[in-house]
């Protein structure tokens, strides 16, 4: 058997990530809308004003105002999604679940 010279003790370690939007770097919030929105866009979801022509208008009545689903630059992104999104998200999961059966 092997004898053991010296013990190793452990280090703490520190990993630091940075995200950024135009050179700017993003908060934790920030962070956590931002990959939620992403996570829309795997669900099927797409940004309200570019979402067909009914979308448009509402996104303009600002029905969409606070919305996941905005575009940072819209200045109106929030955390809320409709009733309609959730529903095409659970359509999304279900297609895809059909498909890979």
């Amino acid at each position: 058997m092997g004898k053991i010279l010296k013990q190793a003790v452990p280090k703490k370690n520190k990993i630091d990530i940075t995200v950024k939007h135009n050179d700017k770097p993003l908060d934790e919030d920030e962070i956590a809308v931002s990959g939620a929105h992403e996570i829309g866009h795997t669900g099927g979801l797409a940004h309200p004003k570019k979402d067909g022509f009914l979308n448009r208008i509402k996104f303009a009545l600002g029905l969409f105002d606070e919305n996941l689903m905005n575009q940072g630059l819209d200045k109106n992104q929030g955390t809320n999604i409709t009733t309609e999104q959730m529903d095409k998200i659970e359509t999304t999961i279900d297609a895809n679940k059909k498909a890979n059966n």
